[in-house]
């Protein structure tokens, strides 16, 4: 990543060594498209600025955002295992016990059971196919959340579940939920804000024609016609290079 900004930063840098240099033009410099004229040029390397500037801020906040959610996430795992721990030996129902086993493998994105069936491995292997115990996983922060969110929902139905941990009462959890869930769907915002002013910037550098690397390189292009390859002009700003970098 830390490349390609560079690389966007060099085609803003070079844009404004274009502009210096054709400034300096012994008998002047006269395009007949406006996008090539310096005032236009200057613009554009302003708003090549602003984008970039704005793209490494929504950056800044998207990690900052995913810092927070994982501090907030921290102990998590142990916070569940202790809080079905305490459900286990509650003197709920057996069934009722199995039901918060279930939505805590949800939690943690295992399956109830870890490893396949003997029908399923012979299934597969009549297919041609090696199929191997391995834990299915699936626990992102949207899954954790979503997941914690039923099993606070299903503790409040169990009167046995009545721990004396304060960090495992149901209000607490309730409480963990929300504070989670706030960490998590605010990543999510800075993430969608992020992509779309990135995309903003890619735009802006990388639009066919229209785009500061293809006016750029318009430029280039005209000199060449206007003074010759060979023509001290053109030679002064032939070693300014303008890339599309995604």
């Amino acid at each position: 990543m830390s490349g390609i900004l560079k690389g966007i930063d060099q085609n803003v840098t070079n844009v404004s060594s274009l502009v210096t240099r054709i400034g300096l033009f012994p008998n002047g410099y006269n395009p007949s498209r406006n996008e090539f004229t310096i005032p236009f040029l200057v613009q554009l390397k302003i708003g090549g600025e602003a984008v970039i500037a704005s793209a490494n801020a929504a950056k800044n906040v998207l990690q900052k955002m995913i810092a927070l959610r994982i501090s907030e996430f921290t102990g998590f795992g142990s916070l569940i295992t202790r809080s079905v721990g305490a459900l286990r030996i509650s003197g709920a129902l057996p069934k009722v016990i199995e039901q918060g086993e279930a939505i805590v493998r949800e939690i943690r994105g295992e399956r109830a059971s870890n490893k396949h069936t003997e029908e399923e491995i012979a299934a597969a292997k009549e297919k041609g196919e090696d199929l191997k115990n391995n834990t299915q996983h699936n626990a992102d922060f949207d899954s954790k959340v979503k997941n914690l969110g039923n099993y606070v929902t299903f503790l409040r139905t169990v009167d046995e579940y009545r721990p004396n941990e304060p960090d495992l009462t149901v209000d607490a959890l309730a409480a963990k939920y929300q504070s989670l869930k706030t960490a998590n769907d605010n990543c999510s915002t800075a993430e969608s804000t992020e992509k779309a002013v990135r995309l903003v910037r890619d735009n802006y550098m990388n639009d066919e024609n229209t785009g500061l690397v293809d006016i750029a390189l318009g430029v280039k292009s005209y000199v060449k016609s206007a003074y010759g390859a060979t023509s001290s002009q053109y030679k002064s700003i032939s070693d300014l290079l303008f890339v599309k970098i995604k």
